[in-house]
């Protein structure tokens, strides 16, 4: 009889790490099909002189988010905005500029050793930054993509038809990556961690 519990547990033991697997796969799938399409408008928040108006589009294969204002406080999120941003697009007020937004602590120096200077629009560009500023010729003018894929982004700036985009100048990469856990990959470990200690108690109980 106990030899019959211990099989319809290890039976069960078996089935948990194959559903916990089948969760892994279909987390890493989702996560992976999020490319996306993000508008971004001029800030009217901040800077009320400025028009509301759809200024161009970042897309992002995997997953982005755009820089956003909203209730007195930076985000990013979708749709994103453009900024007045620094004084000038000089590495130092650049860093400056991206610190104040992001709460990171760049340098010039960083700025420098990541700058794209020209850009151009309707290209594709590929990063492994956890940021992208991007310059474009028309204030308000800055912006920061987010990578969120957790590895390499594929993104492009497309101008807005009708000359109310303005083209991008440059861009700029700061930051590395972070990769994301799947939320089935602590299930997973602790199916394999359950497995482990019953082969464990198996074999000692043989031993015995």
């Amino acid at each position: 009889m106990d030899e019959f519990r211990e099989g319809l547990f290890v039976m069960g033991i078996g089935n948990f790490i194959k559903i916990a697997g089948v969760a892994l796969s279909v987390g890493l799938f989702a996560s992976a099909a999020n490319a996306a399409t993000i508008n971004v408008w001029n800030d009217t928040d901040i800077n009320t002189s400025h028009t509301l108006t759809l200024r161009g589009a970042v897309t992002c294969d995997v997953a982005c988010s755009v820089l956003n204002y909203s209730s007195g406080a930076y985000g990013f999120g979708d749709p994103g905005e453009l900024f007045d941003g620094p004084t000038n697009s000089g590495d130092a007020s650049e860093a400056a500029w991206a610190n104040s937004v992001t709460g990171g602590s760049f340098t010039a120096a960083d700025v420098a050793a990541g700058k794209t200077d020209p850009a151009a629009d309707n290209t594709d560009y590929v990063t492994n930054a956890l940021y992208v500023i991007l310059k474009i010729g028309l204030n308000p003018d800055y912006t920061i993509i987010r990578n969120d894929s957790g590895g390499a982004l594929t993104f492009s700036w497309f101008n807005q038809p009708g000359g109310n985009g303005g083209g991008l100048s440059h861009y700029t990469e700061l930051g590395a990556s972070v990769v994301p856990v799947p939320a089935a990959l602590p299930l997973m470990l602790s199916a394999f961690g359950i497995g482990a200690f019953v082969t464990r108690k198996r074999r000692k109980a043989k031993a015995a």
